[in-house]
């Protein structure tokens, strides 16, 4: 019997089309439901606290919310995320391209640390990328469990340690910035 008809029959990663489109729509569907509960509680919020100072304070508020969306969808799509993981288990090939993902990823959350904490000192006007490297940190905790979760789910060694290396550049980067923040706030 050949590779093919063995991991055909034995159920591999796409044995057969029903099995294929039923891993995509369990996967869309749970990120469909994280988008619908992320509305949810954006909207919830608006009903609750009504802004009271009218358009003075529009985009601060504008900002919460994408910051209310980003982390309420973020933590929702955790078993979406999980399920796609598990299904893409069996493809060695997604595992290496991910963690060079990663990798340039937390490339990314490094230099808009960089650009963040020279930005301040600088003479010079403030560049594109100090002017987007807040809204890059922002990000981080997503980046982070993203990471984190393909890190505990990879089954290659090389990808899994190049997966938590990120994760853990992520979370200093995180914490970096954090430690910034408010500090620059007192």
């Amino acid at each position: 019997m050949s590779r093919r008809s063995a991991r055909a029959g034995s159920g591999g990663p796409c044995a057969t089309p029903g099995r294929w489109w039923t891993k995509l729509l369990l996967v869309g569907g749970g990120y469909a439901a994280a988008l619908v509960v992320a509305v949810a509680a954006v909207t919830a919020r608006v009903l609750l606290q009504p802004d009271e100072d009218g358009s003075a304070s529009g985009g601060m508020t504008a900002f919460g919310d994408a910051l209310c969306f980003l982390g309420v969808f973020g933590t929702a799509a955790v078993p979406a995320t999980v399920a796609a993981l598990v299904f893409l288990r069996g493809r060695p090939l997604f595992w290496q391209i991910a963690s060079l993902l990663a990798l340039a990823g937390s490339v990314t959350g490094m230099a808009a640390l960089y650009a963040l904490l020279t930005s301040h000192s600088a003479a010079a006007p403030p560049g594109a990328w100090s002017l987007l490297a807040p809204l890059r940190l922002v990000l981080a905790p997503l980046f982070a469990l993203a990471t984190l979760l393909a890190a505990l789910l990879s089954p290659l060694r090389r990808c899994r340690h190049v997966l938590l290396a990120c994760t853990a550049a992520e979370a200093v980067v995180l914490a970096w910035a954090l430690l910034f923040w408010l500090g620059a706030a007192r």
